[in-house]
């Protein structure tokens, strides 16, 4: 009877297995349990960005903008992102501006949006501004940094 009652679990774990299997190839159940877990497919939504994508951080000494590009290579990386980031000082920008696809200033140099837009503008350029808490925000988080990135293509 010890037989028995072994095989018996057997077959239970075997439904457990076929229940996991399918649970990993039905992806839409598998996206109601992340959804219901709270945990979002991050990596899917980042790779809305298919092109390849400069972006230029700016800021008064290039320093504050070295954390912002750094924060976006390393998500890029992770997330297999096409996005490449770079840091400069505003001023240092006019000859390698035509580059890029996009321009963030950083909090201390926003002031000079209006002068810069003319620029972008005339190239193509998107430029974004950032404030001060928010700009801390994306450097700390990659991933927050590759969404802003993407919302300035989408508008």
């Amino acid at each position: 009877s010890e037989i028995l009652d072994e095989e018996e679990g057997r077959k239970e774990s075997n439904s457990d297995l076929k229940e996991k299997v399918a649970a990993n190839f039905d992806t839409k159940k598998a996206d109601s349990i992340l959804a219901a877990s709270g945990v979002s497919d991050d990596a899917a939504k980042a790779s809305n960005i298919t092109e390849q994508t400069n972006v230029l951080v700016l800021c008064a000494g290039g320093g504050t903008s070295g954390l912002l590009a750094n924060a976006l290579n390393k998500a890029a990386e992770e997330y297999h992102v096409p996005v490449k980031a770079a840091a400069g000082g505003y001023g240092a920008h006019m000859d390698i501006m035509k580059e890029y696809q996009l321009i963030i200033l950083a909090p201390q140099v926003a002031s000079n949006y209006e002068d810069i837009k003319q620029d972008t503008d005339r190239l193509g350029i998107k430029l974004a501004k950032t404030q001060g808490a928010e700009y801390i925000k994306l450097t700390r988080d990659g991933q927050a940094a590759l969404d802003f990135v993407q919302k300035q293509f989408e508008n």
